[in-house]
């Protein structure tokens, strides 16, 4: 059996998973201890996981009510906190004899009712299992299960037969969320002659559900993964997913990464320079902005007389400006705005629509060259648009500031701070002023276009080659290699 583990015995440490880890320990004990511990259940198809459960739930109440042999096996996971070295911890359960469950029940009606219902659930999920795996075929396929499709209940594909690569499917997508992003991408794994691309499968077990801090991913109604909207944008779902199929997009009003800007350096621009002034050669391009060859390269073509090819040294203020508008909505949550900017090395100046703005910075973002600022968002709203600038200065007293390859010259980010709600403050009221996180990311899944219920996904209903189709994967190719 271990031989068709990763690595053979050699790879128990490393190369096995857990569920490979524990299997082989079961049968290990099972041929040491013949007859003596009870038989599992084989089946055709993968092993399937029948639940996730988490803190305040229970298992193990089947076998106890039905009095009958357990039909699942479970594992215990803790997550590790990415970055900050903290490995996983130990799962803590709460062993209950079943003759005290039992009791417990018998004395109570209302815990009864509810346990019976739980049992039935499960019951109805193992055997639903159960029978769409024995009566597929294409367990024979090892694609078929390194790929994961054997999860896919509502898997897109893609006919690359019929595909003209007219990119409609795309578009359609991001025609029907109102946020504009693409929940597809026409990009992934091949099967025989389809492409399945990097979009949500509707997983039977979708371990992205795994312990979200806020519980902002959820199923819908028609068992569609659903991320609402007080994600935080913590990312847990997305490195989870292992189909790629979640994404993280940027909220903010100006992103750190953005088309939007310009810059010169101070002897070429003209005295309205931040609130738009056409004089001088404004160069455009991405923030953020490093100190590297090529953008000292474009300081000596704005200006040769100060600036020299190779030279280390900002020998004078280097300017930059970007247009951005703020949707009226997007007051109703956020009065305020969050200014982030880091520079690194060097000093920034900050103005809105011509107005300097006041920066602050603590003992820790002195450290990184991070500074931050409060904007009132209802004033930016008003205007159609608005002219954000920064002038990075050479310290005071100094006729040039020596840069380090590759230091961070100007990276500027404006975030919507979410009031805390009436019970917050309620809450806290003359204890502590209540403080609101602002996240700056945010998951985005597909969600099989779960508000356009008659016409079904837009990528399928909109692909004028029908090569897009959403299908139950194992259904659809049993029948694929029965025929």
């Amino acid at each position: 059996m271990v031989g068709n583990y990763p690595k053979g015995l050699t790879g128990v440490k490393k190369a096995w998973s857990p569920i490979q880890v524990r299997t082989a320990n079961y049968h290990l004990l099972n041929s040491l201890l013949a007859g003596m511990l009870p038989e599992t259940r084989q089946g055709n198809g993968p092993k399937q996981v029948l639940g996730y459960l988490s803190r305040g739930e229970c298992l193990g109440e089947m076998g106890v009510i039905n009095n009958a042999p357990r039909t699942a096996t479970c594992i215990a996971y803790d997550h590790a906190v990415e970055g900050t070295g903290i490995r996983a911890g130990r799962v803590e359960l709460v062993r209950i004899e079943s003759s005290a469950f039992l009791t417990v029940l018998e004395s109570s009606a209302e815990l009864k009712s509810r346990a019976d219902e739980l049992v039935l659930e499960r019951t109805a999920e193992l055997e639903m299992d159960t029978q769409d795996f024995i009566t597929s075929a294409w367990d024979t396929t090892p694609d078929f299960h390194d790929q994961g499709l054997a999860q896919g209940q509502n898997l897109l594909l893609i006919d690359l037969d019929a595909c003209t690569r007219c990119g409609d499917c795309v578009e359609a997508c991001i025609g029907s969320h109102d946020d504009g992003y693409s929940r597809l991408f026409l990009d992934g794994p091949r099967f025989d002659r389809f492409l399945v691309p990097s979009a949500c499968r509707q997983c039977f077990n979708p371990s992205c559900m795994i312990g979200c801090p806020v519980g902002s991913i959820q199923r819908g109604d028609d068992g569609q993964i659903v991320i609402e909207d007080w994600c935080i944008g913590c990312s847990l779902c997305e490195r989870q997913c292992p189909y790629d199929s979640i994404q993280m997009h940027d909220v903010g009003w100006i992103m750190e990464q953005s088309v939007d800007w310009e810059y010169c350096v101070e002897s070429c621009a003209s005295t309205d320079w931040q609130t738009g002034g056409k004089q001088g050669r404004w160069t455009k391009s991405i923030s953020p902005f490093s100190w590297s060859i090529d953008f000292q390269q474009d300081l000596v073509a704005i200006n040769p007389e100060r600036w020299s090819h190779g030279d280390p040294k900002l020998v004078e203020s280097v300017l930059f400006r970007s247009q951005f508008s703020i949707p009226a909505e997007e007051t109703t949550t956020a009065e305020v705005g969050r200014l982030t900017i880091v520079c690194e090395s060097v000093t920034p100046t900050v103005w809105l629509n011509g107005v300097q703005l006041e920066l602050l910075q603590d003992a820790r973002q002195a450290k990184r060259g991070v500074f931050e600022g409060m904007i009132d968002s209802i004033d930016l709203v008003s205007r159609k648009t608005n002219w954000i600038a920064v002038s990075v200065d050479i310290p005071q007293g100094a006729e040039s500031r020596v840069i380090s390859d590759g230091a961070v010259v100007m990276s500027l980010r404006l975030d919507p701070v979410q009031s805390a709600g009436v019970i917050t403050y309620a809450t806290a009221e003359g204890v502590a002023l209540p403080v609101v996180e602002v996240p700056t990311e945010r998951a985005v899944v597909c969600d099989m276009c779960s508000d356009l219920h008659d016409n079904g996904p837009a990528c399928v209903s909109q692909c004028p080659h029908e090569a897009a189709m959403r299908v139950n994967a194992s259904e659809f190719f049993a029948r694929a290699f029965n025929s």
